[in-house]
């Protein structure tokens, strides 16, 4: 079986997004995430927030110092060292040691990429989101290539259109005119693959939504945590989410589930969703936000605390089965859900109240 892990970096929910789900031909669901790549990435890849794994988690750029965020390898290609995985050996239980012990390689893709000025990773499209003919034929050789390559493998696969247009936009609507662009390459570089492999589990996500237009601050807005994700499962016997709304850490149980390790994660009435975020700007090394939600007949609830702030927001959000999206209902900063609040006491000791 081969793992296809197709991350659009930075893209948050659109209508065009509809249009991935229909090309891929999979199942749709809104995925609650990190604000930032390697909230998500870890929750993915070892099934847990990273509070979980660090006292004080992960915060925006610990993965500097301390692991490499496999979603953004440093080159075109980055095929791990076959006796083991040291990027990711201090995290016991993570997917990419589990899998290796499976036999299974594990490569890590970012497309298109250039060496920069101080190493720094640069995009032949950075500043016009224009990817030359010559890139794109190469990206779609190697798609060809490992596409019928039969090995048992993970693909770490980024996308990074959608981050360059964030990256470089000048206003709110100028984003959303550069994102709405990235949307069509991302559209015409998905129609190179093949979707309909045998004996493949394909997820295709966002790992994050703007941090720009406004500026990310203590409480993340809904479009940098509540992602969307698109699962195609095209194995003997195929599995699908359980619900509108999924987890990150659903992806790690999920696969682990097509080796009898892991049961599929069921998703209950009563589930509570955790997840939490750290900015560069207040600590670049640890989490100082904390978010518990939940989804109950189409209404989304989610309770923030915000570390130094030392305070909580809550919001309740309407979710629409026609347009996939969610549109504010509420605003409570008074009103506590008192399971959700039980929820984030329960994970994260870091917080004072």
């Amino acid at each position: 079986m081969k793992i296809y892990c197709i991350k659009l970096d930075a893209m948050p929910f659109c209508p065009e997004v509809l249009a991935i789900q229909k090309l891929v031909n999979g199942h749709f669901a809104r995925q609650i995430s990190g604000s930032c790549s390697l909230e998500t990435a870890c929750q993915m890849l070892t099934g847990k927030h990273s509070s979980q794994l660090e006292e004080h988690g992960m915060g925006h750029t610990l993965w500097q110092e301390r692991v490499a965020d496999l979603s953004k390898s440093v080159g075109p290609v980055d095929t791990w060292p076959e006796e083991g995985t040291p990027k990711w050996d201090w995290i016991e239980g993570s997917l990419p040691l589990i899998l290796h012990k499976e036999g299974y390689k594990c490569v890590a893709v970012n497309p298109f990429v250039l060496s920069g000025p101080l190493g720094y990773v640069r995009y032949p499209f950075y500043q016009h989101l224009v990817i030359p003919e010559g890139h794109l034929d190469e990206h779609h050789a190697y798609i060809q290539k490992i596409q019928t390559d039969q090995s048992d493998m993970l693909y770490m696969i980024n996308y990074g259109i959608g981050h360059v247009a964030v990256d470089t936009s000048s206003s709110y609507e100028d984003m959303k005119d550069k994102l709405r662009e990235s949307c069509e390459h991302i559209l015409k570089i998905l129609k190179y693959w093949n979707f309909s492999e045998p004996n493949t589990l394909f997820w295709i996500y966002s790992d994050h939504g703007p941090w720009r237009w406004p500026i990310l601050g203590s409480y993340p807005d809904t479009c940098n945590f509540i992602t969307w994700a698109v699962m195609k499962d095209n194995t003997d016997e195929p599995v699908a989410p359980l619900s509108k709304v999924i987890s990150a850490q659903d992806f790690f149980h999920i696969v682990l589930s097509k080796f009898g390790l892991s049961p599929v994660i069921i998703n209950t009435e009563k589930r509570i969703y955790i997840t939490e975020d750290g900015r560069h700007h207040s600590d670049a090394k640890k989490s100082t936000t904390a978010m518990a939600c939940i989804f109950e007949e189409n209404v989304f609830t989610y309770l923030m605390y915000n570390e130094l702030e030392d305070k909580f927001l809550q919001r309740t959000l309407e979710y629409s089965d026609e347009t996939k999206d969610f549109s504010v209902h509420s605003e409570s900063t008074t009103e506590i859900n008192a399971d959700l609040l039980a929820a984030l006491k329960q994970h994260f000791g870091w917080m004072k109240k």
